[in-house]
């Protein structure tokens, strides 16, 4: 029988079909069952080894809908099986089809926790949710994305009383990619270009660039190269434009 617990899960059985990766990056789907149902997610057995922030697949046994869902940590161990802590992506998803009781009828509402990451200190309170309270409780550590490291790290309780971390400088601009410009020629160069000077001598080639507002990054790392070698007044006039376009599924760029 289902037993109401004060944090608004419910203890139940549920035969279900787990899909994802595992630690050693082989695909599984394996039936198993779920131990503790939420609102948000389970808690869930499996005989696979699983790293936390896995994404995961779960589907009902005999149901057609299914659910993306976020592996949160590992709460503890039954047998040769894992218990798991699972949270569904989507925080509004009804995937369960069960009123649960109102957690914040029965109980006072969740702590908020000063957690600090392991990685470079950087503090954030948070408001966890029930399944992140169980992994938490378990593990005294859970992790989440920092946005200073830019990747996701270990958080626990910050330590009462340490300073905190120097605040680290963010640049104005940071380039995600340096453009280097390139001679884009036919299949074996068949005209025998070499060089920007081979285009300033050959007024039978056609010239053509990406159209500024598609490619702007691209057509300053042109114009630098051009003026860098002392060669932007002999192509003046020569280069076509290009426009983007589709045929079927696939991107074309037309002259213009």
């Amino acid at each position: 029988m289902s037993k109401a617990r004060r944090s608004g899960r419910i203890s139940k059985q549920v035969p279900v079909l787990l899909l994802g990766t595992d630690t050693s990056g082989r695909v599984f789907s394996e039936e198993t069952s779920t131990l503790v149902l939420s609102r948000h997610g389970a808690g869930i057995l499996s005989h696979n080894k699983l790293a936390p922030d896995e994404r995961l697949t779960l589907r009902q046994v005999g149901f057609s809908p299914e659910a993306e869902a976020r592996l949160v940590g590992q709460i503890g161990q039954q047998g040769d099986a894992y218990v798991y802590g699972i949270e569904f992506t989507d925080s509004n998803i009804n995937f369960w089809q069960i009123e649960f009781p109102l957690a914040n009828l029965l109980s006072d509402p969740p702590a908020v926790l000063m957690l600090e990451c392991s990685l470079c200190g950087s503090r954030q309170a948070v408001r966890q949710s029930d399944i992140e309270a169980d992994v938490y409780a378990v593990n005294d550590s859970i992790l989440r994305y920092c946005e200073s490291c830019g990747i996701s790290t270990n958080w626990r309780d910050a330590k009462p009383g340490a300073p905190l971390p120097p605040a680290r400088p963010v640049p104005a601009h940071s380039p995600l990619a340096l453009p280097e410009p390139v001679l884009a020629v036919a299949k074996g160069n068949p005209k025998g270009l070499r060089s920007l000077n081979d285009l300033l001598q050959r007024k039978d080639v056609l010239l053509a660039q990406a159209e500024r507002s598609h490619a702007a990054a691209v057509q300053v790392a042109v114009d630098t190269a051009l003026a860098g070698g002392g060669s932007s007044d002999g192509f003046e006039g020569r280069f076509a434009g290009l426009e983007r376009g589709c045929e079927g599924r696939k991107e074309v760029w037309r002259g213009v």
